[in-house]
């Protein structure tokens, strides 16, 4: 993680401070979970705004989403190895996510099959 900076105590981050988070979480460089920093991956999901319109179609910002969204899809069978409270929040963040965008919604469709018409 990035010293000097507190990303727990951020509400919505700017551009330079998210930028640096992604980074952070190991969530882009590394596709094994157990590498990545949970905490801040939590920092960063937990808070919805985060990842507002212009953030999802920002290539890390999309390439961070659909690692999560393959870690918590129930056929890759990582969630449920390692399940706490903490990553099923991060999970209900991710989903909350998800479903207030477009983008997250195609997502949704193309990794689960999950249709959210109108």
């Amino acid at each position: 993680m990035q010293k000097g900076i507190d990303f727990r105590k951020q509400k919505r981050m700017d551009d330079p401070t998210f930028a640096l988070a992604l980074k952070g979480t190991r969530v882009l460089d590394a596709k094994d979970a157990a590498a990545w920093d949970w905490e801040l991956v939590g920092s960063l999901v937990l808070v919805a705004d985060n990842f507002d319109a212009p953030r999802l179609s920002d290539s890390s910002a999309a390439k961070f989403l659909k690692r999560m969204v393959f870690y918590f899809k129930p056929s890759s069978n990582q969630f449920v190895a390692e399940l706490s409270p903490h990553t099923t929040e991060i999970a209900r963040g991710l989903i909350r996510i998800l479903v207030a965008s477009p983008e997250g919604q195609k997502l949704l469709q193309v990794r689960f099959g999950v249709g959210l018409g109108s």
